[in-house]
């Protein structure tokens, strides 16, 4: 975001930021069964595209509210959902990047 001409970004963008600055390969693997441990709002993770997120941070701050992570998204493979509805967002792209802490395992 822009305060007075300068450029500030939160945790989550400079997370994002670096993340994506490093090869996936490296990252911890989980699996599907992993992710649905995972649903509750101080617990929260999901999978996109093969990456998993941990978005208990973030799940209060949702711009839709909280209920449709915990209701669509949580411990699932989020990935129709989230295209659906920031398909064209690059924010959105950006700030799930800061949160991304596994790839989901092939099996």
């Amino acid at each position: 975001r822009r305060v007075h001409g300068e450029v500030h970004l939160d945790s989550a963008a400079i997370m994002g930021l670096i993340w994506s600055l490093l090869p996936s390969f490296g990252r911890e693997q989980v699996s599907m069964a992993e992710v649905q441990k995972h649903t509750t709002a101080a617990d929260c993770w999901l999978a996109i595209d093969g990456k998993v997120y941990d978005i208990s941070k973030f799940v209060e701050r949702h711009p839709g509210g909280a209920e449709i992570l915990l209701n669509l998204a949580a411990g699932r493979d989020a990935t129709g959902v989230f295209s659906q509805y920031h398909q064209h967002s690059p924010q959105a792209l950006r700030m799930l990047d800061g949160y991304h802490v596994a790839n989901l395992t092939q099996s």
